[in-house]
């Protein structure tokens, strides 16, 4: 049972803006150390809405710290489609990801959370920040202190160390002039009954005329039960909405059964960031997640990158409780180790989506082509890990070099640098 404070005045030693599973992650890590946490979340109900595709690799239970019954269904194999009718199935009888209850997810990680001292107020809106006195070093001298709404009265609470973990819009990056998202994928999702996939098995559909900058996903969430999702990128000519009633039209199998008894009520909509953010953390302030772009260019995956960057978001916070140093250039050393995490594979993957970018629905059918041949199916079943495809990328590079002769007709303006051909 979940049990949040009600408290009218605060004061705490990390305030947490954003009660997703990557802030109550950051906040339950903290809070074991002895740290008073306090957790601003502006929805009534933790894990609700739910906006999120829901499939991610098996790495990610242990990562979370959470036991497997959050899992849905284990998924094996995908079919990747064309709108021409192309189709590509890659996978084994492995188990490469699983589709698992985000809203249970969450629960669990706010559960946990609270567990370790944390505190949740619910329903608070943090509208801003008071006028702080600084030192001559331009630090936040004692406090930080945080103006929020509640039940429309506005509450503030002081904090030593202010966390960001409120998503693509974050207004702590905004209150703090750091860096925003370079691109956002508008994106819709929804659950349906429908028999129509193999149990074990996810279709994507690639179109640059019907999924401009991103892709359609079903996935399976049982034998009876499908998640379907769309996204498009922001810089495209036209809606999310004009482009899901473009997709509804399209006689594409399994795409086209999905939307005989779908209630748009049903809908969830939600926005994924898309960059490299080059300094997540000011003076007293750091974040995370979402708010800081720690994303996968190329599935928009959000739950694995941000789980790992909140350990290394709590580990600095704690140190810097330890030391009580919340300066800009202490606070750096949580940059220095999410990107030693990841920051590689967020930079890479946005150079192959640069490529991806420059295909149209032809190009994406020869490309279909040329991986599926037996020599590259076999390569991408071996190595293929979802969490760290650059990996995969540079295995097939390795094993097939030609292949980088053949690429560079895609690369275009993509500004990407791969490795001379041996």
């Amino acid at each position: 049972m979940i049990v949040f404070i009600k408290e009218r005045s605060l004061d705490c030693d990390v305030l947490v803006i954003g009660g997703g599973p990557i802030g109550s992650a950051v906040a339950r890590d903290i809070a074991k150390k002895g740290y008073k946490v306090v957790v601003l979340e502006e929805d009534d109900e933790i894990g609700k809405p739910v906006r999120c595709s829901g499939i991610v690799s098996p790495k990610l239970i242990s990562l979370a710290n959470v036991s497997d019954e959050i899992v849905l269904n284990e998924l094996n194999c995908a079919y990747i489609n064309t709108i021409s009718g192309k189709e590509l199935l890659i996978g084994d009888n492995e188990t490469r990801a699983v589709a698992i209850d985000r809203e249970k997810l969450d629960k669990l990680l706010a559960e946990q959370a609270m567990r370790s001292g944390a505190k949740y107020i619910m329903k608070a809106k943090a509208v801003g920040i008071d006028d702080c006195e600084k030192s001559a070093s331009n630090v936040f001298l004692d406090n930080i202190v945080v103006n929020f709404l509640r039940n429309a009265k506005e509450e503030k609470i002081k904090t030593k160390l202010l966390i960001g973990a409120d998503g693509v819009d974050s207004d702590v990056a905004k209150w703090f002039n750091l860096e925003g998202v370079k691109e956002i994928i508008n994106a819709l999702t929804f659950d349906i009954d429908s028999d129509i996939c193999d149990g074990n098995s996810v279709n994507l559909m690639v179109s640059r005329s019907y999924t401009p900058g991103f892709f359609t996903w079903i996935i399976p969430i049982n034998s009876k039960r499908v998640r379907f999702g769309m996204g498009i990128s922001s810089n495209s000519n036209g809606s999310l909405n004009q482009f899901f009633n473009r997709l509804k039209q399209l006689n594409l199998k399994p795409f086209s059964h999905i939307f005989k008894n779908l209630n748009s009520n049903n809908i969830s909509v939600g926005k994924i960031p898309l960059g490299l953010i080059k300094k997540t953390y000011s003076n007293r302030v750091m974040i995370v997640g979402d708010a800081a772009c720690q994303v996968k260019p190329l599935t928009g995956g959000g739950l694995y990158y941000g789980l790992i960057s909140a350990k290394r978001c709590a580990q600095v916070a704690v140190e810097a409780l330890n030391k009580q140093d919340f300066s800009e250039g202490f606070l750096s050393k949580y940059q220095r180790l999410w990107e030693k995490d990841i920051g590689t594979e967020i930079k890479q993957g946005l150079r192959l989506r640069n490529i991806f970018l420059n295909l149209n629905d032809d190009d994406i059918d020869e490309l279909l082509d040329t991986f599926g041949q037996e020599e590259f199916i076999k390569i991408i079943n071996r190595y293929g890990d979802i969490d760290f495809p650059w990996g995969l990328a540079l295995k097939i590079i390795a094993k097939k070099p030609y292949i980088l002769k053949y690429l560079k007709k895609y690369l275009l303006d993509s500004k990407i640098n791969l490795p001379n051909q041996s």
